[in-house]
């Protein structure tokens, strides 16, 4: 592969060293998204996209070409170069790259407390959350069980927020589906239940003795006897899945007072289980443009800003 002996920006006219105005407004096209926030590899992705020329009819751009812009002097003089921009665009440029070069990732609340409970959804193995870039996030399963699809922070949360409508708009989504066990007879409530029988099947039974019997065989019921989560927590998470669903957003209280765990399917999906045992699976194309928008400034301030 040829490699650029001048500058990208620039060319040779008669000798001289002229800008090429057509790559000098690349040039600063660069400067400018990455001073306002952008990554190099975005950058690097829309260039290839759009199929802007680099060097011998070769439109594939990647972070190193970028790189290399930024930290090039010559775009601000130096060397003799013509000066495509200004000492301070230049300046704020590398600033930023330096920042980023130093900065510690910080994740918020929220995507802390989804590390310890997000699982995969095929093995029921802790899914990771992996950072490419230092702000680039990728949920994978350290399993081996591959997802169809990039599942993001922004994906995540985007769709917990639509199992969270879904849950409160359709009536019947919280309820648990699973079967739900509250007595456990054992073989001393037996053993009481046949003397209970054999008492009062007696011609003359004792009433004070059968009443011991009875009051005791009432009591190992009661003891056997175990609370329907199911039933006492619906009400609570309707109510707090409604409160959530008027938020538009998710919080850490939500998540940690009504959510037990979060599922990410193969195909993408994300499915919330609520503390009442019942699951909700999120449409993937339901995350609405508010949604991502909403959840991508969420996930912007979980991994921090590349400066």
């Amino acid at each position: 592969m040829a490699n650029r002996m001048i500058s990208y920006g620039y060319g040779m006219e008669s000798g001289k060293l002229v800008v090429i105005d057509s790559e000098a407004e690349i040039v600063r096209r660069v400067f400018r998204e990455y001073i306002e926030g952008k990554l190099l590899q975005e950058i690097a992705d829309e260039l290839t996209e759009e199929g802007v020329e680099f060097y011998l009819e070769s439109r594939l751009w990647n972070k190193n070409k970028v790189f290399r812009i930024i930290e090039n002097e010559k775009y601000i003089g130096a060397e003799g170069y013509p000066a495509i921009i200004g000492l301070e665009e230049y300046q704020k440029a590398n600033q930023r790259k330096s920042a980023r070069g130093n900065q510690k990732i910080a994740l918020d609340a929220e995507v802390e407390y989804l590390k310890k409970i997000t699982v995969c959804a095929q093995c029921g193995k802790p899914f990771y959350r992996r950072t490419k870039w230092k702000n680039r996030e990728k949920w994978i399963c350290p399993n081996g069980c591959k997802n169809d699809k990039y599942i993001s922070d922004v994906e995540v949360f985007g769709g917990i927020l639509s199992a969270i409508g879904m849950a409160a708009t359709q009536s019947d989504a919280l309820l648990s589906k699973e079967e739900v066990v509250t007595y456990y007879p054992t073989q001393e409530i037996m053993r009481y239940t046949n003397e209970i029988g054999r008492m009062t099947n007696q011609p003359a039974p004792s009433f004070m003795a059968g009443k011991k019997v009875i009051l005791e065989c009432a009591a190992l019921k009661f003891q056997a006897c175990r609370e329907n989560k199911a039933a006492a927590y619906t009400e609570f998470v309707r109510r707090k899945v409604e409160q959530e669903f008027e938020s538009g957003k998710v919080s850490m209280d939500f998540l940690t007072v009504a959510v037990s765990q979060v599922k990410i399917y193969k195909d993408g999906a994300i499915g919330v289980v609520f503390v009442n045992g019942a699951e909700v699976i999120g449409k993937k194309e339901g995350v609405t443009n508010a949604a991502k928008g909403r959840n991508k400034n969420r996930s912007e301030s979980a991994v921090g800003k590349a400066k």
